[in-house]
């Protein structure tokens, strides 16, 4: 809990007894989206959909880094990012992809500031 929240927060939690309401759980960054009951399934099923969508092999690459980073310490665990960082940047178009934004986002700044 205290490498999830941080010390004080975690000291907190234990020492108040208070609940956590989804609300809190979100705004500390434990989960992605808080949305009513009647509404879960039809968004949950959006979510499985859009995360399908993107199957590539830097998405496989951070799925496997994802599980065996758990139990890791923070220093072994930021090795792992890296290196999957530097996997990912090598493998796949990151160096372009990133300029074609950069270069749509620049377009589209300067459009706005010509107005």
């Amino acid at each position: 809990l205290e490498r999830a929240v941080g010390r004080g927060m975690a000291r907190w939690m234990h020492l108040s007894g208070q609940t956590v309401t989804a609300e809190d759980l979100h705004a500390l960054g434990w989960i992605h989206d808080v949305v009513p009951v009647d509404q879960l399934r039809d968004r949950t099923a959006r979510l499985a959909a859009e995360l399908a969508a993107v199957n590539s092999s830097a998405q496989q690459n951070l799925k496997t880094l994802l599980s065996s980073i758990a139990e890791l310490e923070d220093e072994h665990a930021l090795d792992a990012e890296l290196a999957a960082f530097g996997t990912n940047w090598a493998e796949n178009d990151v160096a372009d992809t990133l300029r074609t934004f950069l270069d749509a986002r620049s377009t589209a700044t300067s459009r706005t500031d010509n107005r």
